[in-house]
């Protein structure tokens, strides 16, 4: 009988019917990477190098053989493809801000798809082809095999893209101009401004996910903190913007890096602007 990816819930209920089972299968598929086309490199994702990655174009397919092998039978290749843009599972956190869709608006690269397997042994070939206007940023691509009995492959194969939009490749830059000065102290609960402008080699409104925004964190930790942002919806190279910041009384006191970021329409990152305050 055929075994599909079920809920887990469902899926340990049935191990939990089949305990007494001597001869049941409990050996999970094998599933290797064979080749892959553009090559694995380390990549800098969410401010840690990974090895597992790949930097891959609108304009370009990924080509991927995979060996799958199961001693009772194969039954499923399970592919998922998902953007990564909030750093999930990586350590450390990332605004994964959602802009509400527009005419021109890029398309983020999603893909999840059950595909059928026979035998013991199959050797895989895929090609993927991410969207025309693909939105640029980071994504997660991952495989997993499910064999007859419905035990599942590990979580090992799951690879770090870096996107790029072919049509847009070039980061827009963020300037500020008015801020705290730094190593100032800023009160809890108190406002203070952070002015300057976004400015880009394309109309910023293009794509759909022009935007500045700030984050914190205490310098002791890597989980940064998302606070004001400001679309960029302008019909135009640049545009002015004014974040206005206000550190939560809930906080506690001590030394935190504040950093104000910038998207252009197809989601490049701007260089960060970095200070250290002292928060009361």
């Amino acid at each position: 009988m055929r075994k599909s990816f079920l809920p887990v819930l469902f899926i340990l209920l049935l191990g939990l019917a089949s305990c007494g089972d001597e001869q049941a299968d409990v050996t999970p598929p094998s599933l290797d990477l064979v080749s892959i086309d553009p090559k694995l490199k380390t990549l800098e994702i969410c401010g840690n190098p990974d090895e597992q990655s790949l930097r891959l174009s609108t304009r370009d397919t990924l080509q991927i053989t995979l060996d799958i092998q199961d001693d009772g039978g194969l039954s499923q290749l399970k592919l998922d493809i998902h953007q990564n843009f909030d750093c999930h599972g990586h350590g450390g956190q990332a605004p994964g801000f959602s802009i509400p869709d527009r005419e021109n608006a890029t398309t983020d690269w999603e893909r999840l798809q059950l595909i059928e397997l026979d035998g013991v042994e199959e050797e895989f070939f895929l090609q993927l082809v991410p969207p025309t206007n693909g939105t640029a940023g980071n994504y997660h691509l991952s495989f997993r095999a499910l064999d007859l009995s419905g035990n599942e492959s590990s979580f090992d194969q799951i690879y770090n893209v870096v996107l790029q939009n072919s049509a847009d490749t070039t980061a827009p830059q963020l300037t500020l101009n008015a801020f705290p000065q730094a190593a100032a102290t800023l009160n809890r609960g108190d406002n203070y401004d952070f002015s300057g402008f976004l400015s880009d080699n394309q109309i910023l409104s293009n794509g759909g996910n022009a935007l500045v925004f700030l984050t914190y964190r205490p310098i002791d930790s890597e989980i940064w903190v998302t606070g004001p942002f400001q679309p960029m919806t302008a019909e135009e190279l640049t545009e002015t913007f004014t974040l206005n910041f206000i550190p939560p009384t809930t906080i506690t006191k001590g030394s935190y890096e504040i950093a104000v970021w910038g998207f252009d329409g197809v989601r490049n990152i701007a260089l960060s602007w970095k200070n250290t305050y002292e928060i009361e």
